[in-house]
């Protein structure tokens, strides 16, 4: 099985995107969750994950999405899904985390979310 790639633009002082691709599964949560983690300690203002690249997520990616979520909100920091593929959108519904996070489709849409 393919690694998960991991890429994050820092450039803007508002968000950081992060962008994984691949999958999001057992064999690859725990690198996943290091990445983000690692972003998070350097100071990510808030983050815009950007899913368009994921080809498949487990219960195991999920509970990295949600810690990653929960600890930027303590930090009164924001984590706004983009772009999702079909199957990981429904995902989240069936999971309810449209209910926890924003999903948008552009990137534009996520930059809106963020507040000045």
């Amino acid at each position: 099985m393919p690694p998960l790639i991991f890429s994050c633009d820092k450039e803007n002082a508002q968000y950081w995107i992060a962008k994984p691709s691949g999958r999001l599964d057992l064999s690859t949560a725990n690198a996943f969750q290091e990445r983000l983690e690692t972003h998070l300690s350097e100071g990510a203002p808030g983050l815009i994950l950007d899913l368009s690249d994921i080809d498949y997520i487990s219960s195991v990616g999920l509970r990295v999405i949600l810690e990653t979520g929960k600890q930027l909100k303590t930090n009164s920091r924001q984590l706004i899904l983009l772009s999702a593929t079909s199957f990981v959108q429904e995902v989240f519904e069936n999971s309810g985390f449209t209910l926890l996070f924003p999903l948008v489709n552009s990137l534009e849409e996520a930059r809106m979310l963020f507040k000045d």
